[in-house]
């Protein structure tokens, strides 16, 4: 559901390349977590015509606020980019951004670890959406709404900013 508040940051992203990434994405609904995205993965992006030849993978918030098992969302992950690989898209992941429970953050911080470890070994690129718009002391002021979950219009622009800027773009 990070994407379902506002323009999204794809959106901004797209704005911030000035025209090098051009953003079509799938907008997620509140409560969707990485078993979900991958029983959906083949129909909203693999057999998607045009196919893209890039997709940026942000999962996980809401397996975090679900207490998921990493081993459970590993494999979600893991299968969604051996599948994009196989269709001959690239796959980009990105860190999970911050939630300001403390908890729920604890288990975020662990499924970030396990992501930016995975990505260096596999040589997939990553962006890191967490610490672009805060860390673990929670969303920069400004940049989430009330929930502290989802981000404000001004925390799409920092995470679109995070794909241009990690992207090189």
């Amino acid at each position: 559901s990070i994407t379902n508040i506002g323009e999204g940051y794809p959106f901004y992203a797209q704005v911030a390349s000035k025209g090098r990434l051009v953003a079509e994405y799938v907008q997620s609904n509140p409560g969707q977590d990485s078993a979900f995205l991958l029983s959906v993965i083949d129909a909203q992006i693999i057999n998607r015509t045009p196919r893209p030849g890039v997709c940026l993978v942000l999962c996980g918030a809401n397996d975090a606020l679900a207490n998921v098992t990493l081993a459970a969302f590993r494999a979600n992950m893991e299968e969604m980019i051996r599948r994009l690989r196989a269709a001959n898209i690239r796959p980009i992941v990105g860190t999970i951004p911050p939630n300001n429970n403390g908890t729920t953050d604890a288990v975020v911080r662990t499924y970030n670890a396990w992501i930016s470890r995975w990505a260096g070994r596999e040589s997939i690129p990553l962006v890191d959406f967490y610490t672009a718009v805060g860390g673990p002391s929670g969303w920069k002021a400004g940049l989430a709404v009330l929930d502290g979950l989802h981000p404000s219009p001004e925390g799409n622009a920092a995470l679109g900013a995070a794909v241009v800027t990690d992207m090189e773009l």
